[in-house]
């Protein structure tokens, strides 16, 4: 036992995890009369409990890890050597569904160990790691966590201390893409960040992150840039220094209620707002109008004039599809 130990094929239960529960293999050992010093260990998975039930009854069967037998025949055509077994080590060779055991504490102590032994043996972790930074602890579950400094703060624990994955485990890789169509829907790299730093710390996670989006099929298609029509060159007022206001455009908002004071009596009344905007200084006036006439069009234009402090004209393009005799009056009027 103390070899499968070494192996690494089994492991001591931690403390605080005995009384979960559990199931026991059943094993013994059994040695040769003539050879006592070589003991080989027996497993029987199949012996019922008390309860009448075995091991082997309570198991998730997993897939076939044997490889097809069309395969194996073929082998024997083209390599010398078909195949290799041990069968010594054959029955510890078993995929377990991960409902079954701790997922995540197997992946750290495969891709942290020199991490977990100096938390275990209270020593400092190694400057050349890349988990020196997150000041990792283990945490209520006997897990890598993230230390930091927010145990005051007003977050959930996993928040607070999340979990620690290494970015280059394909299962950490299934993760992030199971959070990307089921949970976040698709929602985006900013969205599956938000999402997995709730419970996780993935190292390099911005860039398994941004590489599931960018091999996601249906992602690729939402991003896919449609057909725009060329614009036109601009205008020449557009790109020729000069004074603000020269040259401007006029585009009219409406109609706003406005209340007017006439003869001390006060009345609402449908007005409008017209927004001048300078062509090359990209400035903007606004000027209330009372009504849709030519008239009270002409007042706007006035008042800009007057706050721009202008003595000229200003060139512009007026045109007034609804209305001829309005277009006809502003455009025969320069001189007001």
């Amino acid at each position: 036992m103390q070899e499968y130990i070494r192996l690494g094929h089994m492991e001591l239960v931690p403390a605080a995890q005995i009384n979960r529960p559990g199931a026991y293999l059943p094993h013994h050992g059994v040695f040769r009369a003539d050879n006592p010093d070589k003991i080989r260990v027996v497993f029987n998975a199949s012996h019922k409990a008390m309860n009448g039930i075995s091991l082997n009854d309570t198991l998730l069967p997993g897939p076939k890890l044997q490889a097809d037998i069309t395969v194996v025949v073929s082998n024997w055509r083209y390599f010398k050597v078909a195949g290799t077994t041990d069968v010594e080590k054959m029955y510890r060779q078993i995929l377990v569904h991960r409902d079954n055991v701790d997922c995540f504490k197997a992946i750290q102590a495969h891709h942290f160990k020199e991490e977990i032994k100096a938390l275990k043996d209270k020593k400092p972790i190694s400057r050349r790691s890349h988990l020196a930074r997150l000041a990792p602890m283990f945490g209520r579950d006997d897990l890598l966590r993230v230390g930091g400094r927010l145990q005051n703060a007003q977050l959930s624990y996993d928040e607070t201390h999340p979990i620690i994955l290494p970015g280059e485990c394909i299962i950490v890789r299934r993760l992030i893409e199971y959070e990307h169509r089921e949970e976040t829907m698709h929602g985006g790299a900013q969205l599956m960040r938000s999402q997995l730093a709730r419970q996780f710390w993935i190292t390099r996670g911005e860039r398994i992150v941004q590489s599931v989006c960018r091999v996601c099929i249906k992602c690729t298609r939402y991003r896919a840039v449609t057909m725009e029509q060329q614009m036109a060159p601009l205008p020449a007022v557009r790109v020729t220094p000069a004074r603000a206001f020269k040259s401007i455009g006029l585009d009219y908002a409406g109609p706003v209620p406005v209340l007017f004071l006439r003869a001390k009596k006060a009345s609402s009344s449908k007005g409008y707002v017209a927004i001048f905007v300078c062509l090359v200084t990209r400035a903007v006036h606004i000027e209330i109008v009372s009504d849709f006439t030519a008239d009270a069009f002409l007042a706007a234009v006035k008042g800009a004039l007057r706050s721009s402090s202008r003595t000229t004209v200003p060139r512009s393009e007026v045109r007034h599809e609804s209305s001829k005799s309005c277009s006809t009056k502003v455009q025969h009027s320069p001189s007001e």
